[in-house]
Parts: C-alpha cells; sequence; structure tokens
C-alpha cells in the first residue's frame, strides 16, 4: 500500500461512517442555547415533550420553533387539548413573544451569515485575475473556494465528455487531497445519461448531491476516496460550452451542504468561466509571441548564414577579412587608386560604422554584440538604423551599397 492509500485507511480508520443531520451552516452555539431555553419552557407550560432531534443548523432550529408556535397558538384560537395544557394566557404570550424574538435571531444570522458568503465570492474571484496559465489558475480557484467556506473543492476539465480531475484543495491535508486527485485520473468518467454529472453538464446549473455514499449515479472511485456524504457540483462554462466543473463539500465541518452552498458554487463557478477563458486567451498570446520569437530568430540566422556564404566574405591573401582597415578598391580603369573602404552615407553613426564594419565579415548579432560588448537588441536596433539610412531591404544589401560602387575585394597594396 502507498503512502497516499495509507492517508485514505487513515482517514477511513478516523470516520464512523454515519449519516450527518446537519444540512446548510451550523447555528452559532449561544442561539442555540436560546433555542433550547424556549423549548424547556414550553415543555413545562405544555403537556408537551419536544423531538430529540439534535439542534445543530438553522432548518432544525426554524422547525422547533415552529413546533411551538403551533401548540401555543392551537390554544389561543380555542383548541380544548392545547388550552389544558396552558398555565396562564399571561405565560401563554410571554412564551410567543419569546418564540418570535429568538426566531427573528434566527433569520438574521442567517441572512447575514449569507451575505458574508456572497460578498466573499467577489474578493476571492479577485486572486483569480493574478493566474497567467490554466493550471495557475486551477490551484488558485481550489484554495479560493476553500476560502469562501467549503472544506474540500475540486476542479475538473471536461475534453471530448469525459471527465478528468486536475486539482483539488483539502483544508490541512494536501496529501489527501492528492491521492483524490490521483484517483480521479487513475478513472476518468464520461459524462453519460444517468451521472449526477451529466445532468449538471446539460442543464448548464449547479446541483445538490446527497447520500453519496449510497449514490449509484456518483463517481464511485472519487465517493470512495473522499468518503464524502453530500457534495455540490456546478458546470464551468466558456463561450457557452461546458468546458468543466467544479465540486465542493463540508467535510470536516460534518455536515450535508444545502441550497444555499448550490448558489454559492454556482455564483463562483460563472466568474471561474470567465477567468479561465481569459486565462485561455493569454496562455495563446503567449504561445503566439513565442512563436514569432522563434521564428524571427530563425530568419535572423539565415540571413547571417547567406551572408556568411555571401562571395567576397572570406578572408584575403594574409588572412584579412572584409574590412575598410584592410582593403583597397581600385577606381575606373586608369584612374588613380583610391583608398580605403569608407561609408557611402555620411548619415552613419560611428557606432553604426562599427557594426556595419562586422556585418561585412557576416558576423551574426550575438557575435557582434561581444565583439562590442553591447546587448543584442542595441545592436539589432543598429542594425533596423543601418538599413533604413542605406536604404537597403536586408543586411546583404546594406553592406553592398557600403561598397563604393563598381568595387572589389583588393589584395592590399603592395609596397
Amino acid at each position: 500500500m502507498t503512502m497516499m492509500s495509507e492517508r485514505v485507511a487513515l482517514h477511513r480508520a478516523h470516520d464512523p461512517g454515519d449519516s450527518w443531520t446537519a444540512r446548510g451552516p451550523r447555528v452559532p452555539a449561544a442561539v442555540v442555547r436560546e433555542v433550547r431555553q424556549v423549548l424547556d419552557d414550553a415543555a413545562a407550560l405544555l403537556i408537551w415533550s419536544p423531538a430529540s432531534a439534535p439542534i445543530v443548523d438553522y432548518p432544525a432550529a426554524s422547525a422547533a420553533l415552529s413546533e411551538v408556535w403551533r401548540l401555543v397558538t392551537g390554544a389561543l384560537r380555542g383548541d380544548p387539548h392545547a388550552a389544558e395544557r396552558v398555565s396562564t394566557s399571561d405565560d401563554l404570550f410571554e412564551l410567543l413573544n419569546r418564540v418570535r424574538a429568538v426566531d427573528g435571531e434566527l433569520r438574521d444570522g442567517r441572512t447575514a451569515q449569507r451575505e458574508r458568503a456572497l460578498g466573499e465570492v467577489g474578493r476571492v474571484l479577485g486572486r483569480l485575475s493574478g493566474a497567467r496559465t490554466v493550471s495557475q489558475l486551477n490551484d488558485i480557484g481550489v484554495r479560493a473556494l476553500c476560502d469562501l467556506g467549503f472544506d474540500r473543492a475540486i476542479v475538473s476539465a471536461i475534453r471530448d465528455s469525459v471527465w478528468r480531475t486536475e486539482a483539488m484543495c483539502v483544508r490541512g491535508d494536501p496529501e489527501w487531497a492528492e491521492e483524490i486527485v490521483r484517483v480521479g485520473r487513475q478513472n476518468p468518467r464520461r459524462l453519460l445519461s444517468g451521472l449526477v454529472e451529466s445532468e449538471a453538464a446539460r442543464r448548464r446549473s449547479a446541483l445538490v448531491v446527497s447520500n453519496v455514499q449510497s449514490e449509484s449515479h456518483v463517481h464511485r472511485q472519487i465517493a470512495e476516496a473522499s468518503l464524502a456524504r453530500s457534495y455540490v457540483t456546478a458546470p464551468v462554462l466558456v463561450e457557452g460550452r461546458v468546458v468543466g466543473l467544479l465540486h465542493a463539500d463540508c467535510y470536516f465541518q460534518r455536515r450535508n451542504v444545502d441550497e444555499f452552498d448550490r448558489d454559492l458554487l454556482a455564483t463562483f463557478a460563472a466568474g471561474y468561466g470567465y477567468a479561465l477563458q481569459r486565462t485561455m486567451l493569454l496562455a495563446r498570446m503567449s504561445g503566439l509571441r513565442d512563436s514569432v520569437g522563434r521564428m524571427a530568430g530563425e530568419l535572423t540566422d539565415a540571413m547571417d548564414q547567406d551572408l556568411a556564404d555571401w562571395p567576397g566574405q572570406t578572408g584575403g591573401p594574409d588572412g584579412c577579412l572584409l574590412d575598410a582597415d584592410c582593403v583597397e578598391h581600385p577606381g575606373p580603369i586608369g584612374a588613380p587608386p583610391v583608398g580605403p573602404l569608407g561609408p557611402a552615407d555620411p548619415g552613419l553613426s560611428r557606432r553604426e560604422l562599427d557594426v556595419l564594419r562586422l556585418m561585412a565579415t557576416g558576423q551574426t548579432n550575438a557575435r557582434i554584440a561581444t565583439r562590442l560588448v553591447l546587448s543584442e537588441g542595441t545592436v539589432k536596433t543598429h542594425v533596423r538604423n543601418i538599413l533604413r539610412k542605406l536604404g537597403a531591404a536586408n543586411r546583404a544589401e546594406a553592406v553592398t551599397r557600403w561598397l563604393r560602387p563598381g568595387a572589389t575585394t583588393a589584395s592590399p597594396r603592395r609596397r
């Protein structure tokens, strides 16, 4: 058994495999105490025993208060059975007021929690702009989802209708995340009818998946490796096409996800799709820039090689390369000999003349840069200026125009 598999086995050993009763975020402990006090007071006033179900989430707390409200208002409406259980009308009205107050705290707390979560979506989506590759975006995305309140998050790609896991975040346990990703990659699933994720992709909407361990329409290998009880999944769309999936759950909180978790993931997935499209375009542009750069470099090398092979670029009998300091050019027949090579255009700067002389010897930009202790970019700039000033289309033509009309390479003058 590998180390990663041992990690999963460790979680299985500490996971009793029981069903979770909590659905959605847990109610703060202080509010739970207030709800229990209302239930105890109601039990004392009425011949009634509250349900034994634990109060851990907002739906359970709200249901308990609703039951107290129903019993008390029944007595007020003249229900003889309920009326017999009420001590006095003063106690009855006081209890109703307390039910209303605690229920208001529940609603306000739930609303505040949802507003905070939705407000965080914009903040965490802002992190995605720092990604320059899709791989970076996936890593940032799963961590951002965990910062929204989920314990675990997965991003997957869909190519040719095949679902393949790409990255995962598990709070405090990256080894488990790596194992689940490995399991997903070793067991890619085709999005066929009946699979929950196929339905999410078809509807182009987020879904809540419950009872994962007994559900047959899920990715069985990932379900077993993750020990998930429930999760939310949402498709990632780029230009109307489903190109990926997001998954998230609340494993360490030991609670089932609810409809708000679904809506939260759907909101994040919409922003993630735009970020993915932007990142893909950036990666494509970077690839195009690299391709153009390689093509330009290959073209320059080819021109340099052609120039090196150009007749007249070889050394003279004394090993002197074609250079203004050691080559003479005779004038027309009957005319006195002329001096050394010189620029045909006085507009060339001294440095441009240095570059041009080395160009005439067949040197590449890189070699010229080394000889003159310049950057290769600076040499390229000088070459462009030389071509422009001499009205030349390429390096070979520039060197030709630099030579005097009708000139030929001559041996050094005999003394």
